[in-house]
């Protein structure tokens, strides 16, 4: 009656078994997971159909805990057992960020995750089985699922890594890191430590990246015993519509971006966006195709420029602004840098003109301009003092909405505001260059 498919392997000081074919059967994909006495049901539903027009990618996970996975029965006032606690919560959020984006892009149909903890030991953590066994689950589903994923638990006691901890070792560790990922890289880290070196922490990376690489093993070993057909997903080309938006909305996406009233900025928008029924009727392309190739340039009017340390970050940035083809360009730095700034302007001799002035004095600013540059963003968390002359500062820039996601806070703590690009080592001065034209 039942075609029950078991995979094993011995991880870490426990054997992990993974097991489908039994319960859940009529869910896409349904893996029992077990690790020591811990017992965790995984399963995966999706809705069948063509979904390629929503707008974004319904993906649900929900991790669950109860009482009586640990032989309790919940007492006191409240007997039953309600919304979900926070550790349910970010478990769940655990597990999603490392599969979303393992989905294609056009993949817009409802998919729901669900971790059901049935038996925990009490001895180790049950975010790393779920997460393995969600994986295992997607993989044998037949859905677009680029996996599998793999995780695990890295603490480090005695200068020593020890793989998926138990509770009572991660109170003597000083570390406790979650690592996932695929054969490929890693998509995932989440830690804390105790003033741990920068080494010491991607070893741990490592340590976690080849520990848990067995597990991608075993979960391919059950998908090609257990795994369903796969979905035909319907492919999307999208390159056509992407260059006729480009070409035809550019340009007055720029022109609205540089009226300073916001309320006729908005309706310069709505007036730009509605005129893409027309050009649907006209070229008989998808309203919707068009929709998202128009929300693209809409939206990325900046971008994060990172270099190494007297590597020519300053030029790069006038030349990104000469290939523009812009008429002016606003260069905001630090005081003892405008002079570098200035020879490095005239040196490059460009077609534009330059501004360029210190965060202190940005609220004297007045007009509107074709580029901006942050210099030394890194640092741009003590400018200014929380005072009258930054607000000032914000409208004097205010015909540049992307701009507005450097309101960091400084009504509060002013702590740095930090762009690192996550590729280059010992990135001290970075820029952001953002677009109005």
């Amino acid at each position: 009656m039942f075609n029950v498919i078991t995979k094993s392997l011995t991880w870490g000081d426990k054997e992990l078994i993974l097991e489908t074919g039994k319960i859940a059967r009529q869910a896409d994909g349904a893996v029992m997971v077990t690790y020591g006495d811990t017992k965790i049901l995984c399963t995966v539903a999706a809705l069948k159909g063509d979904f390629s027009e929503n707008d974004f990618f319904p993906l649900t996970v929900n991790y669950i805990e109860k009482f009586y996975s640990v032989g309790k029965i919940p007492g006191g006032y409240l007997k039953r057992e309600g919304r979900p606690s926070d550790k349910e919560t970010l478990t769940s959020r655990l597990i999603d960020r490392p599969i979303r984006p393992l989905f294609p892009d056009h993949f817009k149909n409802e998919v729901q995750v669900i971790c059901q903890v049935l038996n925990h030991d009490g001895m180790h953590n049950t975010e790393i089985p779920a997460l393995i066994g969600a994986s295992a689950a997607l993989t044998i589903s037949g859905l677009p699922f680029l996996g599998p994923l793999g995780a695990s638990k890295v603490g480090r006691i005695n200068n020593q890594f020890v793989l998926n901890p138990s509770n009572e070792q991660l109170l003597e560790s000083e570390l406790d890191l979650v690592v996932a990922g695929t054969k490929d890289g890693v998509l995932m880290v989440e830690s804390e430590a105790n003033e741990l070196s920068e080494d010491i922490m991607l070893d741990a990376v490592v340590f976690g990246q080849e520990s848990y690489k067995d597990v991608l093993n075993l979960i391919i070993e059950l998908a090609e015993e257990a795994a369903k057909e796969p979905w035909e997903l319907k492919e999307i080309n999208t390159e056509k519509e992407d260059d006729l938006v480009t070409k035809k909305f550019t340009d007055a996406i720029s022109s609205a971006y540089t009226i300073k009233d916001k309320k006729n900025r908005q309706e310069k928008l709505k007036e730009i966006h509605s005129s893409l029924e027309s050009l649907s009727e006209d070229t008989g392309m998808e309203l919707k195709i068009i929709s998202n190739a128009y929300n693209v340039i809409n939206l990325h009017r900046f971008v994060y420029l990172a270099m190494e340390v007297r590597t020519g970050k300053t030029l790069t940035s006038l030349g990104v602004a000469q290939k523009l083809n812009i008429n002016n360009l606003l260069f905001i730095t630090k005081k003892k840098a405008i002079g570098s700034i200035q020879e490095d302007y005239e040196k490059l001799n460009p077609s534009y003109d330059m501004t360029c002035i210190n965060y202190e004095s940005l609220h004297k600013i007045s007009g509107s301009f074709d580029l901006v540059v942050l210099d030394e963003a890194h640092s741009l968390g003590a400018f200014p003092k929380p005072s009258k002359r930054a607000n000032i500062k914000y409208k004097a820039l205010r015909p540049v909405q992307a701009f507005q996601f450097l309101k960091f806070n400084h009504s509060s703590n002013r702590r740095p505001f930090k762009v690192v690009h996550p590729f280059v080592k010992n990135c001290l001065i970075v820029s952001i260059i953002i677009i109005l034209k």
